[in-house]
């Protein structure tokens, strides 16, 4: 296989060979969309929730292109620790199961 290569740059994605038209293309990113590509998804008022309830530095009323940036620069510093969101998670399913058999 071999990496499709950009100004001088080599992509990290292998090339694949379409058997239609016998081209090499780059293969998408499959899976499920990152954090990142999340954030990019979300509403300028969803943004400015996020802005206002982490005390963001940056004005509210910034385009949704600043805001978006803004959030992701957050986002990308927050540690996940998966253990203790399963955690919670299991905790408020069982919660919420236990209220619905009352």
């Amino acid at each position: 296989m071999g990496y499709k290569e950009h100004n001088g740059v080599h992509n990290a994605l292998p090339l694949k060979r379409s058997r239609q038209n016998r081209n090499w293309t780059t293969p998408t990113r499959e899976g499920p969309p990152t954090r990142l590509e999340l954030v990019a998804k979300l509403k300028v008022s969803s943004l400015r929730k996020y802005v206002h309830a982490f005390d963001l530095d940056i004005s509210p009323n910034s385009s949704k292109e600043d805001l978006t940036a803004a959030v992701q620069r957050h986002w990308s510093t927050q540690v996940i620790k998966e253990n203790e969101v399963l955690f919670n998670l299991a905790v408020a399913f069982r919660k919420n199961a236990s209220n619905t058999q009352l």
